[in-house]
């Protein structure tokens, strides 16, 4: 007898039986096998068919045992759902987890240590090739300076009633900087404090002000980002970008329907209409550019008033160059890049 794969210790209800003859040859590739119904005897040449007869024959299932297996199997499956309900019931219950888990936002610097965490990063990586049968030589070490190494720098701009602060992320938590030991002296000294100042003055330059950048170089060339954000009136870009297309495609059919020699016979005939034409073009330009411009329509800090305080910023902060951008616009005070110097090894300055 060969066990029932639903239920192993029940295998003398529903089993599969060969005759004594053919016991032998059970294994062979043409061997038949039968399965048997325990109580009413009825042979079967698969398990589905023989499930499928205890299922239909009420009287078979039950004294052959499949309700019963039916029953429990629908319990454990009632019970994993209520295991699984319970699970998440526990986990919708359980707390966030904090943001202190957070790693801690540090930005001082360690000057007075800088050399013995060297030495540790040294020996950790001089111990990578201690597996290697070679020769090498001492490693040559160049150290960096312990502080105000970093030229680079981003900060968000929180304004509220005491005026405008650098602030960065921790995690969730918002963290007001008042000073930014790993920027070169030239940010950290000058540029930071310098900008807060003129800030304070310059309103055209704060307004829907949220991120400022810093950029320096060694031999102290300096670029001041400031980047605003821009109220975008979905229905009149729409509707320019609409106008925009409609008059493209006019032009296009214009350029394909009229031939050139006829487009000159009809400028000579009408000359004075053209004329009229044009200066009506060049009209609907100028009110086309007027209404970009107007604030209700694309309200652009980047103004004549903020180019003219972005001057007086450049000037406080030593001639630094000044970028201001909004939403795809860029409006520059000096350049919008920096230079560098650098002094190569047995040659000149480059």
């Amino acid at each position: 007898a060969e066990p029932c794969r639903r239920c192993p210790g029940r295998a003398r209800t529903m089993a599969a039986v060969t005759s004594p003859g053919e016991a032998s040859a059970v294994s062979g590739p043409s061997a038949s096998v039968s399965f048997d119904c325990a109580v009413c005897g009825a042979s079967f040449g698969g398990r589905n068919a023989l499930f499928r007869h205890l299922r239909r024959q009420a009287a078979c299932g039950e004294q052959g045992g499949l309700v019963a297996i039916d029953q429990e199997d629908a319990a454990k499956a009632q019970g994993a759902e209520n295991k699984s309900k319970s699970q998440q019931q526990e986990k919708k219950k359980k707390p966030k987890k904090e943001d202190t888990e957070h790693k801690k936002l540090n930005l001082e610097t360690r000057p007075e240590t800088y050399a013995e965490e060297l030495a540790v990063k040294v020996a950790a990586v001089w111990a990578l090739f201690g597996g290697l049968a070679l020769q090498l030589p001492e490693p040559e070490v160049f150290e960096s300076p312990p502080d105000h190494y970093r030229m680079r720098c981003e900060f968000d701009i929180w304004q509220d009633h005491r005026g405008p602060s650098y602030t960065m992320f921790s995690g969730k938590e918002r963290v007001q900087i008042q000073h930014y030991p790993m920027g070169t002296k030239l940010i950290s000294e000058k540029l930071m404090p310098g900008l807060l100042d003129v800030l304070r003055r310059e309103e055209v330059l704060r307004l829907r002000l949220f991120q400022v950048n810093f950029h320096t170089t060694l031999h102290g060339d300096a670029l001041v980002g400031l980047l605003y954000h821009t109220p975008y009136n979905r229905p009149e870009r729409r509707a320019k970008e609409e106008r925009r297309q409609a008059e493209k495609q006019a032009r296009e059919l214009l350029e394909e329907s009229i031939d050139r020699g006829v487009a000159a016979e009809r400028c000579e005939e009408r000359g004075g209409d053209a004329a009229e034409g044009e200066v009506d073009q060049e009209e609907e330009g100028q009110q086309d550019k007027e209404a970009t411009s107007a604030p209700g329509i694309d309200d652009c800090p980047l103004t004549e008033a903020w180019t003219s305080a972005a001057e007086r910023l450049s000037a406080a902060l030593g001639g630094a160059s000044v970028v201001g951008h909004s939403r795809g616009r860029r409006a520059v005070v000096g350049r919008p890049w920096v230079e560098e110097r650098l002094r190569v090894a047995g040659g000149a300055e480059a």
